[in-house]
């Protein structure tokens, strides 16, 4: 199986191998991802003795089927010589944020029978691996593959799973550290995040070393209720908010850029997100 690539925000794109591609452009990501997928799917067709046409799984966490990512993975797959119902078949699921769904949509896809899965999200690839080990999964873009025993390490991942990851969970301490050193007399950071995710225990250690509070601001995905989360946020004496990269935010952008406005409160995201209203700190 091939090695991860490696997305560190500061440097760029790096593979297991040590080379580093340095692009502003999450472009690139989507392209890499190309390669790492019909790195796969091409040897696996030149042994079939009759020509068969690749059935992608792709699952995502909404149901925008024209987002500017998978826009510009079709443009990358179309620079392959690869063109969408011509010479390779999507089949596109959403889980909308929903945990639940994320074995029934996987034990579809192994039933059609896909020649790989794609998933964004980590609680797919999970249930993607318990549900097959013969089907090629590609994930983008997992924070930590290794403690969370998806793979046994990122240059030999062994089993069935390749793809991207991130060092969003090795800052987390940076990020806290940085919000204090911004923000004079922070005592207490609200973090944003949807039921059942803990990406907030990532950033205890730290917090306790700094000094500072952590104030949990879950809410519940597909609707979430932002509003209610800014007010306990306020309520609480919130000096600023990091927002968890985790499926079911993300479509919700402006509304939570427009609320931290509202109530003049920094902004941190675990990711770099190349959107107008959208960045990795937002002073309002």
């Amino acid at each position: 199986m091939t090695p991860f690539w490696i997305l560190d925000p500061s440097v760029g794109l790096r593979t297991g191998f040590g080379f580093s591609i340095r692009s502003r452009r999450k472009s690139i990501v989507v392209f890499g991802l190309c390669v790492i997928l019909f790195a796969i799917c091409v040897p696996s067709q030149a042994q079939q003795p009759t020509e068969k046409i690749p059935r992608i799984g792709i699952v995502r966490g909404d149901s925008n089927a024209l987002a500017p990512s998978i826009k510009v993975f079709r443009k990358a797959l179309q620079d392959l010589g690869y063109v969408e119902g011509k010479n390779i078949l999507f089949e596109y699921r959403n889980t909308e944020g929903n945990r639940d769904r994320a074995q029934e949509i996987v034990a579809e896809l192994v039933g059609l029978k896909v020649d790989i899965l794609f998933s964004t999200q980590a609680i797919v690839v999970h249930a993607a691996k318990e549900a097959t080990t013969t089907i090629p999964i590609v994930m983008a873009i997992a924070p930590d593959p290794v403690a969370t025993g998806l793979v046994d390490s990122l240059a030999h991942p062994g089993g069935n799973i390749t793809g991207l990851t991130s060092l969003v969970r090795n800052l987390s301490g940076k990020r806290l550290e940085l919000l204090t050193e911004m923000i004079p007399r922070l005592s207490r950071i609200g973090f944003l995040s949807v039921v059942g995710y803990t990406a907030i225990k990532d950033y205890e250690d730290a917090a306790r070393s700094l000094k500072v509070l952590l104030q949990p601001l879950e809410v519940r995905v597909p609707t979430p209720d932002l509003s209610k989360a800014f007010q306990v946020a306020v309520k609480e004496r919130v000096g600023a908010i990091i927002i968890a990269s985790v499926p079911g935010l993300s479509g919700y952008r402006k509304q939570i850029v427009d609320l931290a406005v509202r109530n003049k409160l920094p902004l941190m995201s675990e990711t770099v997100l190349a959107r107008r209203r959208w960045s990795s700190v937002l002073w309002s």
